[in-house]
């Protein structure tokens, strides 16, 4: 099966409906049409254009549930900020780049055929299933009624994305639930539209401290420079990747910043990753490579692309001591190795089908990667699972996901008699395993696994949250994240930080031989 841009939206639409199997072809035919609108007052704030820009990247991505977006905003719109990838800030020619399956067009009228609204701002107009958003400064409002607040010109790109990712998720719920209804009305038991939950009156939401519809008064301006230190960047996918698109979104950066990742843009990876065109899948590029392109702009930022595993790169020596690391990879193994890597501070998120969280590391005070990410007794190792039916032994196939590595012919050999008798399709030589997995994780007998396709914004949202996370570390020290937060966007928005304790019996945490080489470290 070749691999699609897709591919992962319609696994991700089986797992919400927990449906092994789903009619992909009426999924793109059943239409999911959406209005995207923005208000002249709203549109000439920055505000309003890192939202509304981060509102068409995101829904633009989410075919086959979403198969029609209209634009409307006032023309000709003067932007005032350097969004990422929107050349000269022209809209239509992202569109034009993205070459996505989802037609996205300008609207010439406004009527009321649409599944669902985004109104960037508040709307006048009197449609049903209109989302309105607005951001000022660090806090994104979000309403499905009368939006009480419009963008303001205390510019935050943080504020603004954040307000984006939530208000579209209310738009592709709608959309999605409609769909469902439609095409498979009888729910199964673990449907996610059992406990699907939209908002209702206007929320507000705090990227500064994670308070929802709480006390705003702490939300302070960010600085005309942001210094981002020694910052490292381990695993440049949808978090990563939207860590560095945020980051890349403000004034001006400077210091320097590492980023980490072996792999390649792919087709599937189209549907969350926000920094990628058409043209980085079609070409294969490294992510490495085009996350840097958008950091190309800041003269006093000295970016490192590295295009290997993490594990290969701390083997050799090459990368030296981490400071600040950001932690988006996709394993257990790698996280716990991070650990023992020693990073001063540690900034760790993850996403799973619907909700993710964001965790700060700092040894002493909060729990470690390998407090968080030890291995299960109770759960079998997806490793040992696949081994069972790909024919690849556990260890080959943790090496395989660990160093991202590829298939060789003899690999696909030992895999063909497994191939014939669950019925999946062999690889290609050259593929990465991880890509493989990715593309056939369906036409797998993988019922005991925990793999899942998470929602798009519940992996781009985290990343925005870990940027600002990297700001507060050095210019807001007090208000830094104590020390997790998760947010299951199937739901609504938690409320403030959740404060953890180290396991007691961590073999890191509870070392003193650990604790005293990392304080001689950092002394």
């Amino acid at each position: 099966m070749q691999e699609r841009t897709d591919s992962r939206t319609l696994e991700m639409i089986k797992q919400l409906l927990s449906k092994p199997r789903i009619n992909t072809k009426r999924w793109a035919e059943e239409p999911g049409a959406v209005l995207i609108i923005a208000d002249q007052k709203s549109i000439e704030t920055a505000n309003g254009q890192f939202a509304l820009c981060m509102a068409i990247n995101m829904l633009a991505r989410l075919h086959p549930v979403l198969t029609h977006i209209s634009v409307s905003i006032p023309d000709p719109v003067v932007f005032s900020v350097n969004v990422p990838l929107f050349t000269e800030n022209n809209i239509l020619d992202f569109i034009n780049k993205l070459q996505l399956d989802c037609k996205v067009e300008r609207a010439d009228l406004i009527h009321g055929d649409w599944d669902a609204v985004l109104s960037i701002g508040p709307s006048n107009l009197a449609i049903k299933n209109t989302v309105s958003i607005a951001s000022d400064g660090w806090i994104a409002y979000v309403s499905a009624n009368e939006l009480a607040t419009t963008f303001t010109e205390h510019t935050n790109p943080i504020g603004a994305y954040a307000a984006a990712c939530i208000g579209g998720m209310e738009v592709f719920k709608k959309v999605f639930l409609k769909k469902s209804n439609l095409l498979l009305p009888e729910k199964t038991p673990f449907d996610v539209r059992w406990r699907l939950k939209f908002i209702k009156d206007q929320l507000s939401f705090s990227a500064f401290d994670y308070r929802v519809n709480g006390d705003l008064a702490n939300n302070p301006s960010l600085p005309s420079t942001i210094n981002v230190g020694n910052l490292t960047i381990a695993g440049v996918g949808a978090g990563g990747g939207a860590a560095a698109y945020t980051l890349a979104s403000l004034h001006d950066l400077e210091g320097r910043m590492t980023l980490i990742d072996p792999d390649e843009v792919k087709p599937s990876n189209m549907n969350r990753y926000v920094y990628a065109l058409q043209t980085d899948s079609a070409s294969n590029r490294p992510k490495v490579k085009a996350v840097k392109e958008l950091l190309s702009n800041f003269k006093k930022l000295d970016v490192q692309a590295c295009q290997n595993s993490y594990q290969e790169l701390t083997a050799s020596k090459e990368i030296g001591n981490i400071d600040v690391l950001i932690s988006t990879v996709d394993t257990k193994e790698t996280r716990r190795n991070m650990q023992w890597d020693m990073p001063r501070i540690i900034l760790d998120a993850a996403a799973v089908l619907t909700d993710f969280y964001v965790r700060r590391v700092d040894i002493g005070k909060s729990p470690c990667l390998i407090c968080t990410h030890s291995p299960k007794k109770v759960e079998r190792p997806l490793e040992e699972i696949l081994s069972e039916v790909t024919g690849l032994s556990a260890s080959e196939i943790a090496k395989l996901r660990n160093t991202n590595a590829c298939l060789t012919q003899e690999h696909i050999n030992r895999m063909t008699k497994s191939s014939e008798k669950f019925g999946f399709t062999l690889p290609s030589v050259g593929e990465r395993f991880s890509d493989w997995l990715t593309i056939h994780c369906g036409e797998l007998v993988l019922s005991a696994t925990q793999e899942r396709f998470p929602l798009p914004f519940a992996t781009v949202l985290p990343g925005i949250l870990i940027a600002g996370e990297v700001i507060k570390e050095r210019y807001f020290p007090k208000d830094i994240l104590q020390n997790y937060y998760s947010y299951d966007m199937i739901n609504l928005p938690a409320s403030g930080m959740t404060e953890m304790k180290p396991v007691s019996d961590c073999i890191f945490c509870s070392s003193l031989t650990t604790k005293e080489k990392f304080a001689k470290k950092y002394k």
